[in-house]
């Protein structure tokens, strides 16, 4: 599908709105680490960076029609929308808790653990449809919605 067969509210959701705020954000996030390298600046231009990747994985696969393909880009959009959240606690638990007491080998377990648990997205059973019969948009399983909204929740 090309970009003109796409719908219009599609087009500018797509590549209006959330190309536009992960360039925004893109540019957040180069600002805080051009601004200071520490760990606290690293961890918050991480969380706005990693949006950005998102959107852009989002951008490519929204005129593709390769099912195994766009599965996998819709799978990578989710996997860089929803690590931020683990990005954040990590922030918070720095500030609330001093970087010495929340060292690098835990803010490590943290994220990984939580990575490891978003990429398990992949692996639920039919949780995501993304064919012509839903118009090349994701279409959400509900065991697919509920592990997602658990795994956000906990972020």
């Amino acid at each position: 599908m090309t970009i003109l067969e796409m719908d219009v509210t599609r087009i500018v959701q797509v590549y209006v709105i959330q190309l536009g705020l992960g360039i925004v954000y893109l540019f957040i996030g180069w600002s805080i680490l051009r601004r200071d390298r520490k760990r606290l600046n690293q961890m918050i231009a991480a969380f706005y960076i990693s949006i950005f990747i998102g959107m852009v994985f989002n951008v490519i696969y929204a005129p593709l029609e390769s099912n195994p393909a766009v599965i996998i880009l819709h799978l990578l959009t989710d996997f860089f929308l929803f690590i931020p959240s683990v990005l954040l606690l990590i922030f918070n638990l720095i500030i609330l808790k001093s970087q010495k007491i929340f060292d690098t080998k835990k803010q490590l377990a943290v994220f990984l653990s939580f990575a490891i648990l978003l990429a398990g997205m992949a692996f639920i059973p039919g949780g995501i449809t993304i064919d012509e019969t839903t118009n090349w948009k994701p279409l959400w399983s509900l065991g697919f919605v509920l592990y997602v909204f658990i795994l956000a929740t906990l972020g």
